[in-house]
């Protein structure tokens, strides 16, 4: 459960530095979208966009998020 937690931090890390620059690149037109779009539709369509491109993002390096999950949260504490 430990590697799990480490895991999904770092999942939200990579997502986290790919996006902040986009979202403020792209704040400027979220005024357009808006028009269309309820907030709660905006939000989850965001963090639909977010978790898609973060996992297409990290799908090719599974085994060295493992292997830094480990390194993290060695095999006795994992247990622990």
């Amino acid at each position: 459960a430990k590697r799990t937690a480490i895991i999904h931090l770092l999942f939200n890390m990579v997502g986290l530095i790919v996006f902040t620059p986009l979202v403020l690149v792209f704040s400027k037109n979220i005024d357009a979208l808006s028009l269309r779009l309820t907030p709660a539709t905006l939000i989850a369509y965001f963090h639909l966009l977010f978790n898609v491109v973060t996992v297409v993002i990290l799908v090719p390096f599974v085994k060295q998020v493992v292997k830094l999950s480990e390194i993290v949260v060695p095999e006795t504490a994992a247990k622990g």
